[in-house]
């Protein structure tokens, strides 16, 4: 897919589609996403594991190395996977390592309009999913300020995943 094609869908959503990044490095990968509506940190360890766990068991049949492959994303961390992996893989009778990946989780919407008039660079290079709001986006744009998609300059953890995938 073309450059251009895919910022231009990218620009569609923010945070773009986790496919778009997949798209710009031709990596066949990347699209779903799905999880529990709760917050993690109101919950207790022991509780957290226990979602995670009844999660990962009704969404075994969805996932696996052939299949789709969960990464972590916000709310989520190694830990998070890791439960996923193993309960997966007790299902499974033997180690299934490649049933997720892993990359560092980042926050999205910390560039707002509120704040975007106090950013002092020449160009900004999203390393996190949807860092910037598309209202603060156009602040920067207006002050002559570069930014480098997220779609681009994050595909580097979606080529990562890959690797620990093939």
């Amino acid at each position: 897919m073309a450059i251009k094609e895919t910022t231009r869908l990218a620009g569609e959503t923010n945070p773009p589609p986790a496919w778009t990044k997949y798209a710009v490095v031709e990596i066949p990968f990347g699209g779903a996403k799905g999880g529990v509506a709760v917050d993690p940190k109101l919950l207790s360890p022991r509780e957290l594991e226990n979602l995670t766990r009844r999660y990962a068991i009704a969404i075994s049949i969805l996932i696996g190395p052939e299949r789709d492959i969960p990464a972590p994303d916000v709310g989520t961390n190694d830990q998070i996977m890791a439960w996923i992996m193993d309960t997966f893989s007790m299902h499974r009778g033997y180690s299934v390592p490649a049933v997720v990946t892993g990359k560092p989780v980042a926050l999205e919407g910390q560039i707002t309009s509120a704040n975007a008039g106090s950013v002092k660079a020449r160009l900004v290079a999203e390393g996190a999913n949807g860092p910037t709001t598309h209202e603060a986006e156009a602040i920067l744009l207006d002050r002559g300020i570069m930014v480098l998609p997220n779609i681009l300059a994050n595909a580097g953890g979606v080529t990562v995943s890959s690797f620990e995938w093939v």
